[in-house]
């Protein structure tokens, strides 16, 4: 008898594993949350087209920049904000789903090197967080960048799977403090024609080392 019961429980226990993998119990809530249709709707584009759409992105790129310091003070993260965009077909999906990459330019404040302005150029994979209402934030690491001396080179970092690119033009002969976002864009490494340019924000946005 206690085999059989032994062979009943085990049965029953592989059923309700099975029922929680594949009802979506278990595994679904989190491809269903990653859905765009789980953004929140004042996020969703996809009813839009041509200027009207490209405006109501730039729009959410723009305003939806956060720059804040890491808990240790050695990091810059940059936190930008996640939209639904029409695809074709009836169908939408998240930014980064048609866009791979994201850019933005800092220009320092304050210093110039022959009449320009130094320019920091960080490029990085475009993800979206767990919080599907934004992207996956761009950890700049200050503590190692400032404790090299400023030339024009680009500098990369392997954190994470794709690297963090970073490049400086216009060395100054010794890091800037504070610096403004002067360019945020999304693009595609295979799709060219995939640009989306904000150069122009409601307010300053910094960023102070």
């Amino acid at each position: 008898m206690k085999s059989r019961e032994l062979k009943y429980s085990i049965a029953v226990l592989m059923f309700l594993l099975a029922y929680y993998l594949f009802s979506g119990k278990w595994a679904g809530k989190v491809s269903s949350s990653r859905n765009p249709a789980s953004i929140q709707k004042v996020f969703d584009y996809s009813y839009l087209e041509g200027e009207s759409l490209i405006t109501a992105a730039k729009e959410r790129l723009g305003n939806s920049v956060e720059i804040a310091f890491s808990d240790d003070k050695s990091e810059t993260l940059i936190t930008v904000g996640n939209f639904v965009l029409p695809t074709g077909n009836n169908e939408k999906d998240f930014a980064c789903g048609v866009y791979d990459k994201v850019t933005l330019v800092f220009e320092a404040e304050g210093v110039a090197v022959d009449g320009s302005k130094p320019k920091l150029i960080i490029e990085s994979k475009c993800e979206v967080a767990s919080n599907i209402n934004a992207l996956v934030p761009i950890r700049i690491p200050v503590s190692k960048i400032r404790s090299a001396k400023p030339v024009e080179t680009e500098l990369k970092f392997y954190d994470s799977k794709e690297p963090l690119s970073i490049k400086l033009q216009n060395a100054p002969g010794a890091w800037p403090s504070h610096w403004f976002l002067t360019s945020i864009k999304l693009t595609h490494t295979q799709y060219t024609s995939r640009i989306l340019n904000v150069e122009n924000f409601n307010q300053a946005i910094s960023m102070n080392w």
